[in-house]
């Protein structure tokens, strides 16, 4: 994670210190004061960076637990109104006109809010309609470039024989529930290794962007299994009395009794509709409920890893 979280905090909390809960005075502020300027900018450049990131993975990993609660509490506060105005801003400075300056204030300003440039959008940036552009390109290739012809020919045999689809995949990709992973459920791990959750994290999405919701399921499971053991119970509420771990079944009612926010989402009809997918599951074309019903799990899954706190040493 490129960006720093305590700088995200610290701008958060300089707006909350102005306005309490009232957004509806950031365009004032941002007009009239270069300090408000200063830290609204920040947030807005913040965000844009942020959210590019998580568009671009599968999950974000190594998120400190309080930045999930804060940013949630900003997005429903406050971001409608800082995107509103400085987006407005933002626009102009890039086209400014002859002064140089936005509403009176300086273009250069409005783009380096603090004095530094803003976040640059990675070049690993998904592009719109990424699986149309990829056929443009081979298309282009195949009429243009005849020493290309094998590299086609290998791509329509990925498209056509593999049943590699990448319009498909483009669109779970785009639908995809993007986890925030805190930072205390990784443990000591060594850099770029995950541990055995983030696998199975890894494995749920893999799975569900690339049309396998048999597969999907089944890693869903393994990672509520894992949560529940790992965060939400203790060592002793895991395991039953010959030492042999719970199943998910066995795990859920009790967490259930010891967390509301558990119990409030409904974790037994979801498993229940994943369940029905997977024993009906014959191969081949699946319905759009059924891809529906796999994408509930894990936006399901994804929460209760956000709202997960280190795990309880005794009932």
């Amino acid at each position: 994670m490129i960006l720093s979280f305590n700088e995200f905090d610290r701008a958060f909390q300089q707006l909350e210190h102005w306005l309490g809960n009232d957004a509806s005075r950031i365009e004032m502020l941002v007009k009239n004061s270069p300090d408000a300027r200063r830290v609204v900018g920040s947030l807005f450049f913040w965000e844009r960076a942020f959210e590019m990131e998580r568009a671009n993975g599968r999950y974000l990993r190594n998120v400190p637990s309080w930045f999930i609660e804060r940013y949630k509490l900003y997005r429903e506060v406050f971001a409608d109104e800082v995107s509103r105005v400085y987006d407005r801003l933002y626009f102009h400075a890039l086209f400014p006109g002859a002064d140089e300056q936005v509403d009176g204030i300086p273009a250069s300003e409005i783009l380096n809010p603090g004095g530094r440039p803003p976040n640059k959008t990675p070049n690993s940036a998904k592009p719109l309609d990424a699986a149309q552009s990829v056929d443009t390109m081979v298309q282009w290739i195949w009429d243009v470039e005849e020493g290309l012809r094998e590299g086609v020919i290998a791509y329509e045999w990925f498209t056509h024989v593999v049943g590699i689809d990448l319009a498909k995949i483009e669109e779970r990709w785009d639908t995809l529930p993007k986890t925030l992973v805190p930072s205390h459920m990784e443990g000591a791990v060594p850099e770029g290794v995950p541990g055995a959750l983030i696998a199975l994290l890894d494995d749920a999405t893999k799975a569900y962007v690339f049309g396998l919701p048999a597969a999907a399921i089944a890693m869903c499971r393994a990672v509520v299994e894992r949560v529940l053991k790992e965060f939400y119970l203790t060592e002793e509420e895991s395991r039953r009395k010959n030492g042999k771990g719970k199943m998910l079944g066995e795990l859920l009612p009790l967490a259930e009794k010891r967390y509301e926010h558990v119990r409030r989402l409904g974790l037994n009809s979801y498993v229940a509709k994943a369940n029905d997918v997977l024993h009906h599951y014959e191969g081949g074309r699946v319905s759009e409920d059924e891809l529906e019903a796999v994408r509930q799990f894990i936006e399901t899954t994804k929460t209760l890893i956000e709202l997960a706190q280190p795990r309880p040493i005794r009932t």
